[in-house]
């Protein structure tokens, strides 16, 4: 095992911390994965580059986990198709909260998937 893959293992090991629901839009059932997740309330302002309150989430997970649970992450065009599919996890107080993916970052580098959220009512 070379430094690389040493290196990949310690970052989806260092990243598996929250539990955190996958549903695509297709689908009722869920998917539980070990992951990262954050929820913050301060961006700024591009125009005036003040900081404003404005709710932030994502998460980030390993996507050769993920596919091993039998989730379907790439489409046969080798892309990630998981826009808006359904994301749920609790945030630091316990309190779970439902989101959709709008964005997708995969790393083909180190094999990780970093998913924007947005709200999911």
């Amino acid at each position: 095992m070379g430094v690389f893959d040493l290196a990949r293992a310690d970052w989806q090991r260092f990243t598996q911390e929250v539990l955190i629901k996958f549903r695509p839009t297709s689908s009722d059932s869920t998917t539980d994965i070990l992951g990262l997740a954050t929820k913050h309330h301060k961006a700024y302002d591009f125009e005036t580059g003040q900081a404003v309150n404005s709710k932030q989430a994502h998460c980030s997970v390993s996507e050769s986990l993920l596919a091993d649970l039998g989730y379907t992450v790439r489409n046969a065009g080798n892309e990630v198709l998981m826009i808006n599919h359904l994301v749920t996890y609790a945030d630091s107080t316990g309190i779970e909260a439902n989101y959709k993916i709008n964005q997708v970052f995969p790393d083909e580098s180190n094999g990780m998937i970093t998913f924007i959220l947005g709200d999911y009512e």
